[in-house]
């Protein structure tokens, strides 16, 4: 197994324990909202469907995107950070612009 499917596996495990974790939360605050509320059955279940489909939405941009975005752009990042200094640097060179020195630290007694 590569890297790329084993990536999209862990990816698609942390979107199921996402869905899972917002179907338990829904569920949690449908009951709450009934029960001890004392809402009626259809608003509660409308607040409990909502909790449900948000919370899955943000647990999944939270915790799993950011798995498979690290692992396959982190090349792509460190290129474009190189390529940035080099044209810092260089453009700096061009516009006879200072170098910056490093500091030398002397003793003194």
């Amino acid at each position: 197994m590569n890297s790329t499917s084993n990536s999209q596996q862990d990816n698609s495990t942390c979107r199921t324990y996402s869905w899972i974790a917002a179907i338990f939360a829904g569920v949690v605050v449908f009951l709450l909202a009934w029960k001890l509320l004392t809402w009626g059955f259809f608003p509660s279940l409308f607040v409990g469907v909502v909790v449900f489909l948000i919370l899955g939405y943000a647990l999944i941009h939270w915790f799993c995107s950011q798995a498979t975005s690290v692992s396959s752009d982190s090349s792509t990042v460190a290129a474009a950070a190189a390529a940035a200094l080099n044209m810092t640097a260089g453009s700096a060179r061009q516009r006879n612009w200072p170098q910056a020195k490093t500091p030398t630290f002397t003793k003194t007694r």
